[in-house]
C-alpha cells in the first residue's frame, strides 16, 4: 500500500488501545476510591448520630418525655444518603446509606425504635423521623 506505513499503524494503534486501557482502569480505580469514601462518610455519619442517642433521651426523660428524635430525614434526601433509590415508603426497609446504619444499629442494640412520618402542613416539607422510645 503506498504511503501507508503499516508496521506504523500497527505501533500507534497498540499504544492508542493499552493507552484506553489504562484510562479505564484509572477511571475504575478512582470511582472505588470514591465509593469507599462515600462509605466511610456514611458510617462517620451514623456514628455521630449514634454518639448523642443517650444524651438524647436523658433530655427528653428529664422533660417528661418518652422519646427522642434521633434522626430526621427529609424527603429530598430520597435516593441519595439516606433513602434506597426509588423507595420512599413508610416502612424501615426503605432506608439506606447513613439512616439504614443508625436504624440498624439501634435494632441490635435492643432500642425500641419507630419511623414516623413528618411533614410541614402545606405539603412543601415532609420526610421521616427516626425515634426512640
Amino acid at each position: 500500500m503506498d504511503g501507508i506505513n503499516i508496521l506504523e499503524l500497527r505501533k500507534t494503534t497498540r499504544e492508542a488501545i493499552e493507552k484506553g486501557l489504562e484510562e479505564k482502569r484509572q477511571r475504575e480505580e478512582h470511582d472505588q476510591l470514591a465509593r469507599e469514601n462515600l462509605k466511610k462518610e456514611k458510617e462517620l455519619k451514623a456514628q455521630l448520630i449514634m454518639t448523642q442517642i443517650p444524651g438524647r433521651l436523658k433530655i427528653e426523660a428529664s422533660a417528661g418525655r418518652n422519646h427522642a428524635i434521633i434522626m430526621s430525614v427529609d424527603y429530598d434526601e430520597r435516593g441519595k444518603d439516606v433513602f434506597l433509590e426509588g423507595r420512599w415508603r413508610y416502612d424501615p426497609a426503605s432506608l439506606g446509606g447513613t439512616s439504614a446504619i443508625v436504624w440498624n444499629a439501634c435494632k441490635e442494640a435492643g432500642l425500641n425504635l419507630s419511623l414516623e412520618f413528618w411533614h410541614d402542613g402545606v405539603g412543601v416539607n415532609s420526610g421521616f423521623n427516626i425515634v426512640v422510645h
